[in-house]
């Protein structure tokens, strides 16, 4: 059980999976769908918030963090100057922050400059780098995906090597 943080930009204009971490029977999962944001593990709704917003730009921040073997997570946005907090510390108990992460599934619009670290962040955190470009050699960067490819079947992660491979040429 491991503390990590996720950020990337998003303007999506259909709901769906927006991503999803872990094995088939522990998989956290972020989604909008029905005009609510749900968190989901193993499928079980553990929270459920307002959408976030459709159809602009916004920077998402994400943050699991572990005390006394129960994990907790916590998601803000930015948009234009504004910021918000759509869930606060969310007990996902006994989640085991390990395996497969995919952006996207049902979900029609754009992600780009993903960032992976290994350990939780603060939404000011995040927010103060939004706009950077990150090194590769950043400190605590495990992940980055720029996303900004536009060809081919693969997203390239600049801090280690983790490509992501696209279900095809029309990701772009």
């Amino acid at each position: 059980n491991r503390p990590f943080a996720l950020n990337f930009w998003l303007n999506y204009s259909k709901g769906g999976v927006i991503f999803s971490h872990g094995s088939k029977d522990n998989a956290l999962q972020l989604d909008v769908t029905d005009n609510k944001t749900y968190i989901r593990l193993a499928n079980k709704v553990l929270a459920e918030a307002e959408a976030l917003p459709k159809d602009a730009w916004i920077f998402v921040s994400i943050s699991v963090a572990y005390e006394m073997d129960k994990s907790y997570l916590t998601l803000d946005y930015a948009m234009d100057a504004q910021t918000k907090q759509v869930f606060n510390r969310v007990n996902l108990g006994a989640y085991e922050g390990s395996g497969t992460l995919n952006f996207g599934g049902s979900m029609v619009g754009s992600i780009h400059e993903v960032s992976l670290w290994n350990t939780a962040r603060t939404a000011e955190q995040a927010f103060s780098e939004k706009d950077e470009t990150k090194a590769p050699y950043t400190q605590g960067l495990i992940g980055y995906w720029k996303m900004d490819e536009g060809v081919g079947l693969e997203a390239k992660d600049l801090a280690r090597a983790r490509h992501i491979i696209l279900p095809n040429a029309h990701a772009w």
